[in-house]
């Protein structure tokens, strides 16, 4: 599972307490970078779920809109 640098602590221990609900012998690895690399990882395989920046380049993926960073903002 991924997560966007600088935002384990917001998402981890919610993702891990509902996956440890559904699936009690999962193991989970956690890989926190760059929305970028997260992307990478998931194209190929490395990341099953991550929570990262939307970007147009992966339009064809299917994304759940969680909230809105403070630093965006429309014009």
């Amino acid at each position: 599972m991924g997560f966007l640098t600088g935002h384990e602590l917001t998402w981890m221990p919610e993702a891990l307490r509902i996956l440890r609900d559904e699936l009690p012998n999962i193991d989970v690895m956690i890989s926190s970078q760059y929305s970028p690399l997260l992307a990478d990882g998931l194209s190929k395989g490395k990341i099953d779920a991550a929570f990262l920046d939307r970007n147009e380049v992966w339009h064809s993926w299917r994304f759940v809109f969680l909230l809105r960073s403070p630093w965006w903002w429309s014009c």
